[in-house]
Order: C-alpha cells, then structure tokens, then sequence
C-alpha cells in the first residue's frame, strides 16, 4: 500500500470514528450492527486494515449513512484537508514518516 492508499483509509477511519461518536456508540456496539467483529472495527478506524466494500456499507448502514456519504465526505476531507492526519500516520510520497 501507498502513502495516498494509506492516507485514505486514514481519513476514512477518522470519518468512521466521527459518525460513530457522534451516535455515542462504542466500538463493538457499532461492531455488533455491522456483523462484524470488534477487533476488526478497530482496524478499520486505525487505518490498519482495508476493509471490502460490503464491510464498509454495513457499517454506514449501522450508523445511518449510506456508503456513497462515506466516499463523499472522505473524498472532500482529502481534498480540503480539514481533518489533519495524526502525526504517527503522516509520511512523504515516497511512504517514509514525516
């Protein structure tokens, strides 16, 4: 995986989290409505995995969101940058930490 690969499934895990927080859903309560399992939840959100499709719009539809709200909202953070990266997760084009 690529920086930019992996600067999308970052952001696309702080988007998760966000809505997740904003339902005041713990992690495996949001697991349990998408059929999946905590730890993999938390992977998605850490950015530490890359989840199928299917994963990912049973988790929007856990949480009220549809899968194309997802790619759009994480789409415009990209290119507006208003979620900045945590520092562990930035790197250079060439995938070295920043």
């Amino acid at each position: 995986m690529n920086a930019i690969e992996h600067h999308y499934l970052v952001v696309q895990g702080q988007v998760i989290r966000e809505w997740r927080k904003q339902l005041h859903l713990t992690q495996e309560q949001l697991a349990d409505e998408a059929q999946i399992s905590r730890t993999e939840e938390q992977y998605i959100e850490q950015a530490k995995r890359n989840p199928k499709v299917g994963t990912l719009k049973r988790i929007c539809m856990a949480m009220n969101h549809s899968y194309a709200e997802l790619v759009n909202r994480v789409e415009h953070l990209e290119r507006n940058e208003s979620m900045p990266m945590p520092r562990r997760d930035r790197k250079n084009l060439n995938g070295q930490r920043l």
